[in-house]
């Protein structure tokens, strides 16, 4: 077994090197890390036989610190987000408004009477005043500010921590390179110790101890630098995104809030419950003059509050026999005829000589 794994990882890392300086040339990060990929999956295994590193305290921070790159992002997709939806949301308003004026304008219908004229021209003044009130809502200022400022700190942060990032993917590259020195440094000196070293091995030993030691402080360097950085990195990107999500919950309330001080100014609402009573009051004769167009005509009047009648979804018969696997399953003979009442997923809901259950739909042919 252990065998087949490192010829696996052998063949990896050979098939690896045939572009390996084509991406190395670019200071692709990423692609160091794919390279390691034989040493990182025994590491993640743990691979017997093998002694790899593993310190606590940093893997603590660099949980905390995919946690608040998370939070970083999240905040600013919702940003982004509301930037959009609070210029759209006064956008819509004020189309609708419009065309609401020019199906009230006086001058631009045909009326009846001067007093249709009286109350089409009420109307267009009171849509005309709504307009006016949304139209002076001036948000986008103070959006575009928000946006230039607090989102921009978002983003310094972001950019600092994708060097956070990659300065943390480089601890992983010369961690992965200073475990697997040091397995080939001791799996030698095991041999050294039983007597087993070629002369090329023997040649080798003092090469593998000096590529472990400089291994060994580079490694040690950036860990170190990194535990000692990180703690403090964690907290003012802490302290950034929760100042940042204050004050956007701020300016979601100054928005809503500057919309329903506009509104209030159109007319005053006291009590909501003789919005429904004016509806009906206003809208009943032309509910019944539509009611009287032929095209609507029913030769019945129809009854609301019958319930809709369930489709008919026709008949199976039984290819195999089935008894119920669960209580409630319905059971059937082979050629019997079982009346379909619901068809959903592999198990559907018949009924036969009275007893309704689910059956398997494999096990029946629709009639």
């Amino acid at each position: 077994m252990n065998q087949e794994i490192n010829k696996i990882s052998n063949q990896f890392s050979k098939t690896l090197k045939l572009v390996d300086d084509r991406f190395l040339k670019s200071n692709k990060l990423e692609w160091r890390q794919i390279r390691r990929a034989p040493q990182f999956l025994k590491q993640k295994i743990n691979y017997s036989g093998n002694s790899y590193t593993i310190d606590e305290e940093f893997n603590t921070l660099e949980s905390q610190f995919n946690t608040h790159e998370l939070s970083l992002q999240k905040l600013q997709n919702e940003l982004r987000a509301f930037a959009t939806a609070s210029l759209e949301t006064l956008k819509w308003p004020e189309l609708v408004a419009q065309g609401f004026q020019d199906l009230d304008d006086p001058y631009s219908n045909f009326k009846n009477s001067a007093n249709t004229i009286d109350e089409a021209y009420d109307a267009w003044t009171r849509t005309s005043k709504y307009k006016h009130h949304i139209q002076s809502i001036n948000f986008a200022s103070k959006m575009n500010l928000f946006m230039s400022m607090e989102f921009k700190k978002l983003e310094d942060v972001g950019s600092i921590s994708k060097l956070v990032s990659k300065k943390i993917g480089t601890r992983l590259v010369f961690l992965l390179d200073y475990d697997k020195l040091y397995n080939e440094h001791e799996m030698l000196c095991e041999k050294q110790e039983r007597g087993e070293l070629s002369l090329k091995q023997s040649n080798s030993i003092y090469s593998i101890k000096r590529k472990l030691d400089e291994s060994k402080i580079k490694y040690e360097s950036i860990n170190s630098i990194l535990k000692l950085s990180l703690p403090k990195f964690l907290h003012y990107m802490k302290e950034v995104i929760n100042v940042i999500e204050i004050k956007f919950q701020f300016l979601n309330y100054e928005f809503y809030q500057s919309i329903v001080e506009k509104l209030k100014k159109v007319q005053q609402v006291e009590d909501t419950s003789d919005i429904m009573s004016q509806f009906k009051e206003r809208n009943e004769p032309l509910f019944t003059k539509i009611e009287q167009l032929s095209i609507i005509t029913f030769s019945h009047p129809v009854d609301y509050t019958k319930p809709i009648p369930e489709a008919d979804l026709g008949f199976c018969y039984a290819l195999y026999d089935f008894n119920g696997v669960e209580p409630g399953d319905l059971s059937f003979k082979k050629g019997n005829r079982i009346k379909i009442l619901e068809r959903t997923g592999d198990w559907w809901v018949g009924v036969i000589n009275g007893q309704q259950g689910p059956f398997p739909s494999n096990y029946v042919k629709l009639e």
